[in-house]
């Protein structure tokens, strides 16, 4: 075994853990988003204000919503942005709608809500105290 043709113990050793420190380091950046690619029309976009150290939210410039674009979903229906009740099949062919639910809604619901409309590339974003005013006065 100590021929020519088999390799320095050292060397081996050095190449498997040069192996594996590569397989740990893919495995890490898989989850930071390595490699992801564009979003597709048909993915969830969560779209949440972040906190900074104080507490206080940091809120992006506002982008003028068209209400035509704008959906609310509050105790299992949708509505358009007057409050009047829509059809979610409606939706069909949208693309660059806003679907706004109450922020207190478990991760399943949101995701059914959206499931169910037809339309593709929905925003999903959560309603601004304003919004949740005017749904809860609309159920009275």
């Amino acid at each position: 075994m100590t021929g020519p043709e088999y390799g320095n113990a050292m060397t081996e050793i050095a190449l498997a853990l040069a192996m594996a420190f590569f397989a740990l380091m893919i495995l890490t950046m898989v989850p930071m988003g390595a490699g992801q690619g564009t979003a597709t029309a048909t993915s969830l976009q969560l779209a949440a204000a972040a906190s900074d150290a104080d507490g206080a939210a940091d809120t992006p410039p506002a982008t003028p919503i068209e209400p035509d674009q704008l959906i609310i979903f509050a105790d299992g229906r949708f509505y358009n942005a007057a409050l009047q009740e829509i059809d979610p099949a409606a939706t069909a062919g949208r693309r660059g709608l806003i679907l706004g639910l109450p922020p207190q809604l478990p991760l399943a619901a949101v995701m059914r809500a959206k499931t169910r409309l037809a339309a593709e590339d929905v925003t999903v974003v959560p309603l601004s105290d304003e919004w949740q005013s005017a749904v809860e006065a609309l159920a009275r």
